[in-house]
């Protein structure tokens, strides 16, 4: 944290005012992070074409977050481990994972499980049996593979892509001001065909769901309340429930271009702790330069944009040592 403010005071002082904020600390972290998405995303903001310095601060705050995930694992493994009926086996998990047996292990364990990075031991050893169970079964297991999609599909999903990256479709879903990249992922792959994944708890399957309000506020006013699994809009979640590679990724980025094609949901690991943190969706692929390096169109959230890589407003090609990108279950 004092690194940071000594890398980038002016941003932080100007923040800092703009917001009415307190001093920076790792209290307020968060409050400044989000003024920071909300001051950067505008296109006249002195931040928007500044891919460094955003690309810096998500990174910290993808591994300043793992605190949180830690607490979280650990709270997980206190009430797992405190009911003896829920211990389980990797198998088990990979059953459950693969959509073959939805009792095999409870919801905790399964989002335990979700909760720990890609480059974990216990997750790298059960996508390789996963892999192979999805192999020996042959069944529909509703995970997509973007890949697999028809071209009606893609061509769907780019559709909607290209219309809703600036202009949000709300009321229809949810929107996140600082954090909408999966939720407006997950809302792509449903404008593909791809059917959700009803359970009633929300760590498990793939849905959205969206109620009238009885709040009556304002009169005259229909207003909603959306509910989503945590799957539908947290990074690493979505990633870990569709599945990534191993065919594809992950890669660094010049690989990662030459192996994209138009369809493809993407995913980075910014901070590389193995937590995917940002999703995106390509929507067209263009010419390689003298380097072999393809320009790519991506449609996403946080910022909104449907661009290409070469254009000003598109930071995906920013890469910093240790970043991963990821072809979301191809």
């Amino acid at each position: 944290m004092k690194s940071l403010k000594e890398t980038f005071p002016n941003v932080f002082e100007y923040l800092r005012y703009e917001y009415d904020l307190t001093n920076l600390t790792a209290s307020n972290f968060y409050d400044y992070y989000y003024s920071f998405l909300d001051s950067a995303s505008e296109s006249d903001s002195i931040y928007y074409y500044e891919h460094s310095l955003f690309d810096s601060i998500t990174s910290f705050k993808d591994i300043f977050e793992n605190n949180e995930s830690n607490d979280e694992i650990e709270f997980f493994l206190e009430f797992i481990n405190s009911d003896n009926n829920q211990n389980s086996s990797l198998s088990d998990l990979t059953l459950r994972t693969s959509g073959l047996d939805e009792t095999s292990v409870s919801d905790e364990v399964l989002h335990l499980y979700y909760l720990l990075p890609l480059t974990s031991y216990l997750v790298e050893q059960g996508n390789q049996l996963e892999a192979k169970i999805d192999k020996a079964s042959g069944v529909d297991l509703n995970m997509v593979a973007p890949m697999g999609l028809s071209s009606g599909a893609i061509t769907k999903a780019v559709n909607y892509a290209a219309k809703h990256a600036e202009a949000i479709n709300t009321p229809t879903y949810q929107y996140f001001s600082g954090s909408d990249c999966t939720n407006f992922t997950s809302q792509i792959l449903e404008a593909a065909g791809v059917s959700q994944v009803k359970h009633t708890s929300e760590h498990s399957g793939w849905w959205h769901t969206r109620k009238i309000s009885n709040s009556g506020y304002p009169p005259g006013q229909v207003s909603y309340v959306h509910t989503h699994s945590v799957s539908w809009i947290r990074s690493s979640t979505f990633a870990r429930y569709m599945g990534v590679g191993p065919g594809r990724g992950p890669s660094q980025y010049s690989q990662f271009t030459q192996l994209a094609v138009r369809g493809d949901f993407i995913g980075v690991d910014k901070g590389g702790d193995g937590d995917i943190d940002h999703t995106g969706f390509i929507t067209a692929k263009g010419a390689p330069d003298n380097k072999g390096v393809y320009d790519l169109k991506i449609a996403q959230h946080t910022k909104n944009y449907n661009a290409w890589t070469s254009s000003a407003i598109n930071g995906w090609e920013n890469i910093d040592v240790g970043e991963k990108y990821y072809f979301i279950r191809s």
